[in-house]
């Protein structure tokens, strides 16, 4: 059984403010930034490359470029990151590129032995009409079908190249900002040194301050404040050892900031001190931003399996629930239907009106909520377009992805314990077992294992061959 961040009562939240312009404030930043950005750049080979632990790599940053201990961690951990989440992006591009070699091979495998049925008979000049017709496309199938395995194979070979290589490939500012220098006039640029100052601009982009559990306000070059009386933050940024008039000049204030997002949260967390707390100052063309990194960790848990549990069935269109008792009998269901589809703002407003309301039923029944933990990424990949036309529909139909979103947030705001649970087999079980026995559809019957499934209860499946397997083993 797997559990979400309900049980552990942790989230992180990223909240930003647009900066007002201050010139001598907007002067450190522009210069501070291009510092930041090439060093960074260094980091990141000698993360990869140097064999240096932490503190060694840090006293050698220290000395070879005249910055801080906590700015050359900063450094460190903010390439670190980047790297973990850059190797794992590329291996699920891989096991993404691998489930679309694997489906196109086994159609192509299908397609060899259907055209090579009729081959013969195309020779002999025997094959006429509709099965002529369905020959020739499946050729151009075929032929379609062997040049796109072919570009898959060769992108997970780069793939798995760029994994293998001392220092993983990336471009700095993106692939499309760098290659505009090819088509200067199309992109907008007369010369190319025009291109090259835009491209900078866009690359060196963002400093960061990363904070850590024990320095002051939970960060020793950025310190974040409330200010009761006001209503506002202000922000307390540490200037790098190069850019400071004198030893008093180490300090620069950026107040007057307002954060409207989880503003009630970032001030307990500010008053309580007992988190870091991490900043980005991102520039985007003209105009500057502040982002504010913190943990919030929720009070307890308002919810308790031992009361029961509410098993949601996400589908196409609606939402079926079962609720079930201590010990896992079925009291109540309900089925919830979505309207609205597609990525619009119609669709998402419902779904988080719908959510929300089963969010606070659980709370009010004291009930954890139970789901399934799905991935529709890999089926999706492995779907070919025409085969299943009406289950790749559903498929793609489905938003799991906002409807998880939606959900985990609801829960984590209202202290609801949120269990995902393992997917196989519900509606075949909840068929077989339960929606003849307690009259309900599949969806219902499925929703109802999910919420046992949810409480620890176990219904195990046996298909109709070990069934039939047993008994011809008892008989004997």
């Amino acid at each position: 059984m797997l559990e979400n961040r309900a049980d552990a009562s942790k989230k992180n939240f990223t909240i930003e403010t647009r900066l007002k312009w201050n010139p001598d404030v907007m002067a450190y930043f522009k210069s501070d930034i291009k510092k930041q950005s090439k060093l960074f750049r260094i980091v990141w080979k000698l993360v990869q490359t140097s064999g240096l632990k932490q503190s060694k790599l840090n006293t050698y940053l220290q000395n070879k470029n005249h910055i801080d201990k906590r700015t050359a961690n900063t450094l460190i951990q903010s390439a670190k990151g980047r790297l973990s989440a850059l190797k794992a992006l590329k291996d699920t591009e891989l096991a993404d590129l691998r489930n679309k070699i694997g489906a196109i091979e086994k159609r192509i495998d299908e397609l060899k032995v259907l055209v090579a049925d009729d081959k013969e008979l195309v020779k002999d000049n025997i094959l006429k009409g509709y099965r002529l017709i369905k020959y020739r496309r499946n050729k151009q199938e075929l032929w379609q079908k062997t040049q796109k395995l072919n570009r898959l194979r060769q992108k997970a070979s780069k793939i798995e190249r760029g994994l293998k290589e001392p220092v993983l490939p990336l471009c700095w500012g993106g692939k499309k900002a760098f290659k505009a220098q090819y088509n200067l006039g199309e992109n907008g640029f007369k010369t190319h040194e025009a291109w090259r100052n835009w491209y900078r601009l866009k690359r060196d982009g963002q400093i960061n301050f990363v904070g850590s559990i024990g320095e002051p306000q939970g960060n020793q070059n950025s310190q974040l404040n409330f200010d009761g009386g006001t209503g506002y933050f202000s922000l307390k940024v540490r200037k790098d050892l190069e850019l400071m008039a004198d030893a008093n000049d180490k300090f620069f204030v950026l107040d007057k900031l307002e954060f409207k997002y989880q503003r009630d949260k970032l001030i307990e967390t500010v008053k309580n001190d007992k988190t870091p707390l991490a900043a980005r100052v991102l520039r985007r063309g003209n105009k500057w931003y502040l982002q504010i990194i913190f943990t919030w960790e929720a009070a307890d848990i308002q919810t308790n399996r031992l009361y029961g549990a509410i098993g949601l069935d996400y589908n196409v269109g609606f939402i079926e629930l079962s609720e079930t008792d201590y010990y896992g009998n079925l009291v109540y269901q309900e089925h919830v239907g979505l309207e609205k589809h597609g990525s619009g703002n119609k669709a998402k407003s419902e779904i988080q009106e719908k959510v929300s309301a089963i969010v606070k039923q659980a709370l009010n029944k004291k009930k954890p909520i139970a789901v399934e933990d799905l991935n529709f990424k890999k089926k999706k990949a492995g779907r070919l377009p025409g085969a299943g036309k009406r289950y790749n529909a559903i498929l793609h139909a489905i938003d799991y992805s906002r409807y998880k979103d939606v959900l985990e947030n609801a829960a984590f705001r209202n202290n609801v314990g949120l269990i995902y649970v393992d997917p196989a087999y519900t509606s075949k079980i909840g068929v077989k077992k339960y929606q003849e026995k307690k009259k309900l559809n599949r969806h219902q019957a499925a929703s109802y294992v999910i919420a046992r499934k949810g409480q620890g209860y176990i219904d195990k499946w046996q298909s109709n061959t070990k069934n039939k397997d047993s008994k011809k083993h008892k008989a004997l």
